[in-house]
């Protein structure tokens, strides 16, 4: 099952994650062909794919970079909103 949330920063959207437990060869293109296309509709700049335990710089070619990220390193280095 896939999750794809939205965060809306004011009135503009500023990032938007997928979530997964694994990205493997099987879920690969259709994880990151459904960020792609949303961040493009939305006119997000920075993507996002969090995972159960994987890492990775994905480089998007013309467009905005993709990182994969450890659900558990997400929580503990990004900022909350209005936390300060």
């Amino acid at each position: 099952m896939v999750i794809a949330p939205i965060w809306k920063k004011s009135s503009t959207f500023s990032r938007d994650r997928v979530v997964c437990f694994e990205l493997d060869a099987a879920n690969r293109e259709r994880e990151l062909n459904g960020l792609r296309e949303a961040m493009k509709e939305l006119g997000i700049r920075q993507g996002m794919i969090l995972t159960y335990n994987q890492e990775e710089k994905i480089p998007a070619g013309e467009g905005p970079d993709i990182v994969v990220v450890p659900v558990w390193r997400w929580l503990v280095e990004d900022p909350v909103p209005g936390r300060g």
